[in-house]
């Protein structure tokens, strides 16, 4: 159990400094979104998950399934 409790917080470390690095370059632009655009923009990163995983992970110019589910979160 304490394993996983740390490599969930590592988890949550990358995301969250992952955020961070996008507030720099985007500023606050989702706080003036309505949630369903947000709920899109979620389902758009689910499907684009799935068609990678579909792929087997091969990618021409995409950051990878990871970023996607990071971006998720």
């Amino acid at each position: 159990m304490q394993k996983t409790s740390k490599q969930c917080a590592a988890v949550n470390d990358k995301c969250k400094g992952l955020f961070v690095k996008k507030m720099k370059d985007y500023g606050c632009v989702w706080h003036d979104m309505r949630i369903s655009s947000l709920t899109d923009l979620i389902i758009q990163k689910l499907l684009r998950a799935k068609q990678i995983e579909n792929i087997e992970g091969k990618t021409i110019a995409s950051e990878g399934i990871d970023a996607n589910y990071q971006d998720i979160n």
